[in-house]
Parts: structure tokens; sequence; C-alpha cells
């Protein structure tokens, strides 16, 4: 961290958040947004764009979740099961 404000080089040995002289923020900070989304669970989802932000409600981007896994789902027991496409000749 430095010791002078970034904007007036003012002094600040305290390492106040805001510069004594300027009012401004005295240094660059440590974290962006970046890298606090990166370092949590949702950021694999955020990533891949499995959650859009900004253009749907939360109730709305569940039900379409739900009836998207509910369709993976099905289709993943479909083809799980061996069936039996062969004909079937039934002797009287």
């Amino acid at each position: 961290m430095s010791k002078n404000c970034q904007h007036c080089d003012a002094p600040n040995p305290e390492g106040y958040f805001n510069c004594p002289e300027c009012g401004k923020r005295a240094s660059e900070p440590l974290w962006t947004i970046n890298t606090i989304i990166r370092d949590t669970s949702m950021a694999r989802a955020i990533r891949q764009d499995k959650i859009n932000f900004g253009s749907k409600d939360m109730g709305e981007h569940m039900n379409e979740m739900q009836k998207k896994n509910k369709l993976a789902s099905n289709k993943r027991l479909h083809n799980s099961v061996k069936w039996d496409d062969s004909p079937v000749t039934v002797k009287s």
C-alpha cells in the first residue's frame, strides 16, 4: 500500500482510506469486482452465461431452468433404458 495519495501525492502515513488533503480515495483498490466474482461458487455459472443478469426476473429464470432440467433428465432416463426395437411376431 502506498504511503502517498494517488491523486495529490500528499503523505498518508496513517493509511487512511480517504486522503486527508484532497478527500479522494488515497490508494488504488486491492481487488476488483471481477476478482471477487471469480472466487464465488457462482463463478462458473456466470462465466458460462448460464445466468442472464438484467433481462429476466428470478422467478422466470427458475421456471425456465426447471423445465430445461426436467427435459434433460427425461432424455437421460430414456437413453439409459435399452429399448427392444426388434419386430415381434406372435404365433397362434
